[in-house]
């Protein structure tokens, strides 16, 4: 992880990978100067990874529309079976 702090500017990159890639935080003005920089950036590691337990998963709607979209084309993969026996059987 690296990090470059210009003043009131945080900027972090994760080069760990993980959940987040970079961040940017904005100090306000009243952030006491003789706090290292170190230190800021674990309070925001802090703040992201709180973050990322409270927030629900992006991927659950797409998982629901995908298994809905799959039982239509099954149903009718299954009822044009149906159908080709149905016509086979009345040709023969």
């Amino acid at each position: 992880m690296e990090y470059f702090s210009n003043g009131r500017v945080v900027f972090i990159e994760n080069d760990k990978g993980g959940w987040y890639e970079k961040a940017i935080f904005i100090l306000n003005k009243d952030v006491n100067p003789n706090r290292m920089p170190k230190d800021i950036v674990a309070e925001a590691e802090k703040i992201i990874g709180n973050y990322m337990k409270k927030s629900k998963p992006i991927y659950s709607g797409r998982k629901l529309k995908k298994r809905s979209t799959d039982w239509i084309l099954n149903g009718c993969l299954f009822l044009s079976i149906v159908l080709f026996i149905y016509f086979a059987s009345q040709i023969f």
